[in-house]
């Protein structure tokens, strides 16, 4: 009896093991996937592909490129007030070299938000709690980007450190 449980524990370990390394070759594969749309210039597919990703995906480190990636994706479709809406919502527990990473991107989106509709934008404030980014006044906006580029200076000592690959 003992050695028909070990045998059974021994093949379900095993099986187990065999999904997870799977699994993982998946997760690579849809990266792959992904990045080509990306660099084909589809960028509504590549965003699919990376919105799937970060659903699937238990790695912080996938999530966030996944994300990352995704919000680059919606740049590039001029989408920039969807791409501040998941920045202003990634929940992501961010630190080092990704906590600049997203720092960055959050300023650069904003920017990008601004130019493109700072114009359009009413001058008066609303105040809501967690109000949506067209709401947003362009004096918040570029409060943001100038709180996220204080941070971002307020991390240069790290920065200079930051490998550019």
């Amino acid at each position: 009896m003992r050695g028909v449980m070990k045998k059974i524990w021994f093949n379900l370990i095993a099986g187990c093991m065999l999904w997870f390394s799977l699994a993982s070759n998946l997760f690579a594969a849809d990266f792959q996937k992904a990045d080509e749309f990306f660099e084909e210039g589809t960028f509504q597919a590549a965003l699919e592909e990376y919105d799937k990703i970060a659903a699937q995906s238990q790695d912080p480190n996938e999530i966030f490129k996944a994300f990352y990636r995704g919000c680059e994706s919606l740049t590039f479709l001029y989408r920039y007030g969807d791409a501040v809406e998941r920045v202003r919502n990634y929940k992501g527990n961010l630190s080092g070299h990704n906590r600049h990473r997203f720092l960055s991107l959050k300023a650069e989106i904003f920017r990008n938000f601004l130019i493109q509709y700072g114009g359009y934008q009413r001058s008066d404030v609303i105040d809501i709690p967690g109000k949506e980014v067209f709401r947003l006044t362009p004096k918040e906006i570029r409060e943001e980007i100038t709180s996220t580029y204080i941070q971002l200076w307020e991390s240069r000592e790290e920065l200079v450190k930051f490998p550019l690959q």
